[in-house]
């Protein structure tokens, strides 16, 4: 069975509603959110209404637990105090009873769900770098664990040497004598700068993990008001997300850590990747710099041409035999004009390279006028 695994919707109902058609297009069986259905977006009853519609199970996320009472809110930042409380206004009372009903951890047969880690699911906490996902692991038996909350796709893996890493999304094959920890992302609230809905899938016959993307800012205009169902909800996503961007301010963007993909399989810990599903496309442009030996922070910038596709912006660092290092990658997708950053440099780094790709295989390569890397 193919099973969809989708996370943090935020109130996101017409988001949602093209993240449903393409996950039923996909032939998936069942459909299983990882929380935090409300908070922040414009549409709290119509999102729980599609949930309960159309998922076959749900995990209490924090800002569920927030609006159903289950949780305080003395920590929340004042904007997100202000949507539980409206949230929970706009809410039936059946709505509210569903919330607070739903449980913490889902088990199916060789996985587990949660909305942060395992370890106190009554805290959310975020599993985020990789030494986050280790008490989850010594939590739970299962090979294979699903989280959401950060809003952010990505990968853990621990193999034979028992270090964890974190990695950037990519489709995979389960392999035996690792285990693995995967963020979907956020079909509500991207938070990597993308407006791309993500979402993961996950095949129990194949062993393969899948992710999933939309891009709202494409989806067609003119069916916001007409054309197909499918093409209708797709075009409201784009309305939603923005709308969502902007009253929340996301307008930062947020750096990955983690292995490359690319780097060579010298430990366990790599995943098995499933060919030609990079998150990105070809190289087109590269740069390069030795680390002296007392540099605390590089930095990089990169301005693409006037009218020039969007691009996927890497930063790694390299040790003494030349080999990509997990500690210190940066990754950006969908580069619009240009992207400068600074960042602490990894112990044993040698050298740092900043590249500029496609920003997914296939798609239209970006121009780039100026790219510079450097000791800061």
């Amino acid at each position: 069975m193919k099973w969809a695994i989708l996370s943090d919707v935020h109130a996101n109902a017409k988001a949602l509603r093209a993240v449903l058609a393409e996950v039923r297009a996909d032939g998936c069986g069942k459909i299983l959110c990882l929380g935090d259905v409300v908070g922040y977006g414009p549409s709290p009853a119509e999102a729980v209404a599609l949930v309960r519609e159309n998922c076959d199970a749900t995990i209490l996320g924090n800002h569920d637990a927030a609006v159903a009472g289950r949780m305080w809110t003395d920590d929340f930042i004042d904007r997100a105090n202000d949507s539980a409380s409206s949230h929970r206004q706009q809410l039936d009372k059946g709505a509210v009873a569903w919330l607070k009903a739903l449980p913490l951890v889902h088990e199916e047969s060789g996985f587990a769900c949660a909305h942060g880690d395992f370890a106190q699911p009554e805290r959310f906490n975020y599993v985020s770098d990789a030494e986050d996902a280790v008490a989850s692991w010594n939590a739970r038996s299962e090979q294979l664990l699903f989280v959401g909350h950060t809003h952010n796709a990505l990968i853990h893996v621990v193999g034979a040497s028992g270090t964890p890493h974190r990695m950037v999304p990519q489709d995979f094959a389960i392999e035996e004598g690792k285990r693995y920890i995967v963020n979907p992302g956020s079909v509500g609230w991207p938070r990597d700068g993308s407006h791309r809905a993500s979402w993961a899938t996950y095949d129990d016959a194949k062993r393969v993990v899948s992710f999933h993307s939309l891009d709202l800012d494409a989806l067609p205009p003119e069916d916001v008001t007409g054309g197909s169902p499918r093409g209708s909800r797709r075009s409201a996503g784009v309305i939603m997300a923005l709308a969502i961007v902007l009253a929340a301010g996301v307008g930062a963007f947020f750096a990955f850590s983690g292995r490359s993909p690319n780097a060579p399989d010298d430990t366990a810990e790599a995943v098995a990747p499933v060919a030609g599903t990079k998150p990105w496309g070809a190289v087109v442009r590269t740069e390069k710099r030795s680390v002296p030996a007392n540099a605390k922070k590089f930095s990089m910038s990169v301005q693409l041409a006037k009218k020039s596709p969007k691009a996927f912006v890497r930063v790694v660092f390299m040790n003494a035999n030349g080999e990509d290092m997990a500690a210190g990658e940066k990754w950006w997708q969908d580069v619009a004009k240009s992207r400068k950053g600074s960042f602490p440099v990894p112990d044993g780094a040698t050298a740092a390279r900043v590249e500029v790709c496609e920003p997914r295989a296939g798609e239209p390569a970006p121009v780039v006028s100026k790219l510079e890397i450097g000791r800061k």
